[in-house]
């Protein structure tokens, strides 16, 4: 069979959809294919030396059939879900990579290394990364690998999980949070609301995850479960030893910290 060379799309010859992406149950098939084509198109783009995908949201938008807007929105679902990020810009034209969930790239990129002992993907921006954090920390800002490492911890030993903490997508979600002014203590109410709310539906508890539980709606998750422990405190509600480990995560009593 002779392959048909598009044009515009270095070193496109079609898309893949992996697995992780073809279940994801809040994607819509459109969104899935997006991803694949991205995908494709990063690596080729790799490949000739440059950063990423660079194919202009108008021509995503005309090939798809689709006004600029919407293709504006399928691209903010496939970032909000840490499917895609810009991994670079030259001032005039953004540059995309793809992510695999969890934050795993598919593939390292140009001028990547791998470690060995590790497995982990060291640049100089990773490294460039890791000063600039030190240097947060010294200056009293939230310590956002730390935050990471104790509220995923908390969602792992409730559910059972085993949610990595210092993925890129899920340490972008709890940056957003935390430079909006949130404390740790804030994610550990929003982890213990949505379990409470959604541990026995199978419709929701697949979303007992760090994408859905920190995302911009992080806040009302945690004011749910400031008002579920206000009814329980002052009698309003009446619950069972049951329902109020679901919401507290251990201790039944009313007045138990979060952490």
């Amino acid at each position: 069979m002779e392959l048909i060379e598009v044009p515009n799309r270095p070193g496109f010859t079609g898309i893949w959809i992996p697995v992780e992406i073809w279940k994801r149950e809040d994607l819509k098939h459109i969104d899935r294919v997006l991803w694949a084509e991205i995908h494709a198109l990063y690596h080729g783009a790799v490949e000739q030396g440059k950063p990423g995908c660079y194919k202009r949201t108008e021509t995503f938008a005309a090939e798809y059939g689709v006004t600029v807007k919407t293709m504006k929105t399928m691209m903010r679902r496939l970032k909000d879900s840490g499917l895609i990020e810009i991994c670079a810009f030259d001032g005039r034209r953004r540059y995309l990579r793809s992510i695999l969930p969890g934050g795993v790239e598919i593939a390292p990129a140009a001028g990547e290394k791998i470690t060995p002992a590790e497995g982990e993907k060291i640049t100089p921006q990773k490294e460039n990364k890791k000063e600039n954090s030190k240097k947060e920390n010294m200056s009293g800002k939230p310590d956002v690998a730390a935050v990471s490492k104790k509220v995923i911890g908390r969602l792992n030993e409730r559910m059972g999980t085993a949610y990595k903490p210092h993925t890129k997508a899920t340490l972008r979600l709890i940056s957003a949070r935390l430079k909006e002014g949130f404390e740790e203590e804030d994610f550990l109410k929003a982890i213990g609301y949505c379990i409470y709310k959604w541990k026995d539906d199978p419709k929701m508890s697949p979303y007992i995850r760090p994408q859905t539980i920190f995302s911009t709606k992080m806040e009302a998750y945690a004011q749910g479960f400031n008002r579920e422990k206000a009814e329980a405190k002052h009698g309003e509600v009446k619950r069972g030893e049951r329902e109020q480990r679901a919401l507290y995560g251990g201790p039944t009593r009313t007045d138990e910290k979060v952490g």
